[in-house]
């Protein structure tokens, strides 16, 4: 599931698929990073950063069902990664 941009070091999300939360993990970016998550027609939907490499809980709850992509970027680099928000959860 994850997708990412050559050379960029992994961006990991989890649980997949997702419910109400997924959490975004990007190892090698130990100030942390800011990221934004894209509908299927590539519309933002959601922003927001995290302080360390350890990551942020993303709030899911407001989606509908669906596959989303989240991109995660510093000054120097970016990631992304897709998510499917499962139907059991509106």
């Amino acid at each position: 599931m994850i997708v990412e941009n050559s050379g960029a070091p992994a961006l990991r999300l989890f649980p997949v698929p997702a419910d109400d939360h997924v959490t975004i993990i990007w190892p090698h970016e130990a100030m942390g990073f800011d990221w934004k998550v894209y509908d299927a027609c590539g519309h933002e939907v959601l922003v927001g950063s995290a302080s360390s490499a350890f990551g942020e809980v993303i709030d899911l709850r407001g989606l509908h069902a669906g596959v989303y992509v989240v991109h995660a970027y510093t000054a120097s680099r970016t990631a992304r990664a897709t998510v499917l928000k499962d139907a059991r959860h509106p």
